[in-house]
């Protein structure tokens, strides 16, 4: 029995670990996660596409059928959240950390026929 104990060790050691260790690297780095809801006139905005830039980089996102979103971004700190489909291309500053941030957002369409994205 020593023998086996001893060969599924090595075998746990030689193949396991490092197979981990490699997977775990592989896996991409989020700064945090930005979620919450995005409404219209008081109603929830379905499929509305959504870009977050933090530091450069980009992550998209769309709203869900009841108005909710969720949307990984890679860095932290400063960030601007715009809805480029639509008139204006409105955006707002919000901010990525390591833990998740709720913001909840109103869309407002202006007199001129440009929209307005702010926070609730």
């Amino acid at each position: 029995m020593p023998n086996k104990n001893k060969h599924l060790r090595n075998c746990f050691n030689r193949v396991l670990v490092p197979g981990l260790v490699v997977g775990l690297l592989a896996l991409p780095a989020f700064a945090g996660e930005i979620y919450g809801s995005l409404v219209l006139a008081g109603k929830p905005l379905a499929k509305a596409a959504m870009l977050a830039t933090c530091g450069g980089e980009e992550a998209k996102g769309e709203t869900a059928p009841d108005g909710t979103y969720r949307i990984m971004t890679v860095k932290q700190g400063r960030c601007s959240l715009s809805l480029p489909g639509y008139a204006g291309k409105p955006s707002v500053a919000i901010f990525s950390q390591a833990k998740p941030a709720l913001y909840d957002f109103e869309l407002v369409k202006g007199s001129g026929g440009d929209y307005e994205l702010r926070i609730r």
